[in-house]
């Protein structure tokens, strides 16, 4: 039996992140919320 290479952790990838995007929401966020605390969550598909 021949052996297999996952591809899958093998293959180049790349995040871009918009961190004005992440500051209005949580501006927003917060703004309706009112005095409570934010936590972010990264959350990664796969």
């Amino acid at each position: 039996m021949t052996e297999q290479k996952d591809t899958l952790l093998t293959r180049p990838s790349w995040i871009e992140i918009d961190l004005g995007a992440i500051q209005e929401n949580a501006q927003s966020i917060m703004a309706h919320a009112g005095a409570k605390r934010l936590i972010a969550v990264v959350k990664a598909d796969g």
